[in-house]
């Protein structure tokens, strides 16, 4: 295999924050480290060995404190977890390789050990049945000998070391190991095509001695060494990663813009940086490449690189007993994720059972816990209004301005935002999930009460069973006792699901809310009733408090509320839900504050469009709008009994703004 060329670039650094984790006990956080490696594995970050302690001086870093300890992170939750797999582990070391294959493997080769280079033992740590175990490949004849600072990688169904260090020699061999032919035997490489002598593989920050992982669009770094300080953050990529282009050697179009960040310094990279590419070029002629980052087009690497799995190394001995919280995960994306295509299902039956909603649960809300009552988000970012179950409708706005997907999606480089109301009113209010790149506040739906009336508990026990869909609905209500309750983006505007009212009067009131709130109790705060339930006045000439016809508590707020509020507070505008707006959106108080309404037809009886506001880099505010298009019955809606009829009839929809209906608004809690 060969490549008749390559071009290089060079780009702006990738900008990164500081990722905030949690740990149930001193044993699972990494701690400083440095010359370890992070690889990617399903949704979660595996961390495996380096160095705890450092000395430098004028002739460099020398690494003390060697470990073998593994360590996962988990993507979903946020959560690291130390490990300690089954069988007879590497010894301690740093500067090895390591790469996953597959769903559940990571293999790891090299690195500096004790008393030098380490051998070249090949270990698999196998992650599957639920458990980690490390396994030794037994190969045959020559190998490709100690090393360190080396580049591996699989590249089709071979496992491919390039480059790296013995001592004070610098290595140009390339060695492959076939995965799907027995028995295990190393293949020195004799590509015909050149490439520069001595490769270092700095992937994993050699100059910091850090390790980065690439998860879809985002890179991860762990670690490192700064001015002689171990370092011990996690950091995640703002924008995403640069793919240039395979349609000549002029400098791609750049489709982000990278902003300036102190944290810039670790995603420096090195030299003749190597890369799958590599492995398939012949080094003893050409010389050394200038300092530019050499890149191979998505298109190459699409032929290069499929998902082979290490099990042909091991053998039969280990299979999958049980679903991992992460397969959960991406089983739920999958399902429902579909913007082209979904449906809705031919059975009223959920998809999945109470326990793994449970399971799902339990896990979102280990992210949201440690999330603050008020966010602080970044633009640019899409927020959304009321959903109520509409779930088809989500999809079509989906599929006609971008969904969270990192294959044709562009959560990548936008965040969304949901203002609450996900359940009541609709049939798929089950359907909603909650990714990770997703950030969701608590509209007035949210609780155990409202949602006991308007639909939910009726929805979940006519599609999991009484007994199945009460425990669901549980443990679906405690996690949004703890979703947040508004966010500030980019400290100018506010979003809640409702409004100010009479009682918000400082960012400061949000901030202190803690959580968990339970909005049906008689203690509930007023602070947090008015950002669920209160509405603007009818219109900008109706000033001051009014009540509110939805019930005893809940006032309206004039424009000139509004005003004092953003000027006190320092803020732009307010963004909230909460009210059905025939346009999908609306102004209120001289466009200070913008109702959005994502559910168009609202529960089949309101011609009105659905909306959500595109918030850009300069906040902008640009509403996105789908038209009022009755979707096509499926035969299993069609078939379904008066009795869900009825129910419609007993939880009318919720007002359009401007039309006073008292027959739908009086002691409404929509």
């Amino acid at each position: 295999m060969a490549f008749s060329r390559s071009w290089s670039w060079q780009y702006p650094s990738t900008s990164y924050k500081v990722q905030q984790t949690v740990f149930s006990t001193p044993e699972d956080r990494p701690g400083p480290r440095c010359g370890h490696t992070l690889t990617t594995v399903l949704q979660s970050l595996i961390l495996f060995g380096g160095s705890s302690a450092v000395k430098c001086d004028a002739s460099g870093i020398t690494l003390e404190g060697l470990t073998n300890s593994v360590h996962c992170y988990t993507l979903f939750t946020r959560r690291w977890t130390r490990v300690y797999p089954d069988g007879l582990p590497p010894s301690p070391r740093a500067c090895h390789a390591a790469t996953s294959s597959g769903p559940n493997m990571v293999a790891i080769l090299g690195g500096i050990g004790t008393s030098g280079a380490c051998t070249d033992d090949l270990y698999i740590l196998n992650m599957t049945s639920n458990r980690f175990m490390w396994q030794r490949v037994t190969v045959q004849g020559a190998t490709p000998g100690p090393r360190y600072g080396h580049f591996m990688g699989l590249a089709n169904h071979r496992l491919v070391v390039s480059g790296g260090k013995n001592g004070h020699e610098n290595l140009t061999d390339k060695w492959a190991l076939d995965t799907i032919r027995k028995p295990n035997v190393w293949e020195r490489l004799n590509p015909s095509v050149n490439l520069p002598s001595a490769i270092m593989n700095v992937s994993a920050g050699m100059y910091t001695l850090s390790a980065s992982a690439s998860v879809s669009n985002r890179i991860y770094i762990y670690g490192g060494v700064k001015e002689g300080v171990l370092l011990e953050d996690l950091l995640v990529s703002i924008d995403g990663i640069y793919m240039p282009s395979s349609s000549g050697p002029a400098s791609p179009s750049l489709m982000r813009s990278s902003s300036e960040s102190s944290l810039n310094s670790f995603a420096e990279v090195a030299a003749n940086l190597p890369t799958v590419e590599a492995a398939f070029y012949d080094s003893a002629t050409e010389a050394p490449a200038p300092p530019q980052q050499e890149a191979v087009a998505r298109s190459d690497l699409d032929d290069l690189v499929r998902e082979p799995s290490l099990d042909w190394l091991l053998g039969p001995e280990l299979t999958r007993s049980q679903e991992s919280t992460q397969d959960l995960v991406k089983r739920v994306i999958s399902t429902l994720l579909r913007p082209n295509s979904w449906e809705a299902p031919a059975s009223r039956k959920f998809f999945l059972s109470s326990s793994e909603v449970i399971d799902l649960c339990s896990a979102a809300e280990d992210i949201i816990k440690e999330e603050p009552s008020l966010l602080q988000l970044n633009a640019p970012i899409k927020i959304f209004g009321d959903i109520h179950g509409q779930f088809g409708d989500l999809m079509r706005l989906f599929y006609e301005y971008g969904s969270p997907s990192t294959n044709e999606g562009d959560i990548s480089y936008i965040d969304y935002l949901f203002l609450g109301d996900y359940v009541d009113r609709g049939k798929h209010s089950l359907e909603i999930e909650y990714p990770k790149n997703i950030h969701l506040l608590r509209g007035n739906h949210e609780s155990r009460t409202t949602n006991k009336m308007y639909g939910f508990k009726a929805e979940c026990m006519e599609r999991m069973g009484d007994s199945e869909g009460k425990k669901a609905r549980k443990k679906i209500n405690i996690l949004f006792n703890h979703l947040p309750l508004a966010a500030l983006i980019e400290k100018k505007i506010l979003c809640m699901h409702g409004g100010i009212g009479e009682h918000v009067k400082t960012l400061e009131d949000i901030a202190n809310i803690r959580r968990p709130v339970y909005p049906d109790s008689i203690s509930a705060s007023r602070v947090v009733k008015d950002l669920l339930w209160s509405d603007p006045t009818e219109n900008d000439s109706v000033l001051g408090i009014r009540a509110n016809t939805r019930g005893k508590g809940v006032v309206s707020f004039g424009p000139d509320v509004v005003k004092d509020f953003c000027e006190r507070n320092k803020v732009d505008m307010i963004i909230r839900a909460h009210q059905c707006v025939l346009d999908g959106f609306e102004r209120f108080a001289q466009g200070q504050l913008i109702t959005v309404f994502s559910a168009p037809y609202y529960c089949g009886k309101i011609n009105n469009a659905g909306a959500i506001l595109v918030i850009g880099r300069d906040l902008m505010v640009v509403p996105k709008l789908i038209h009022p298009l009755p979707p096509p019955i499926s035969p299993s809606e069609n078939s379904l009994d008066n009795a869900w009829v009825e129910l419609e009839s007993e939880r009318p929809p919720t007002p359009v703004r401007g039309q006073r209906n008292t027959a739908f608004e009086e002691g409404s809690t929509s």
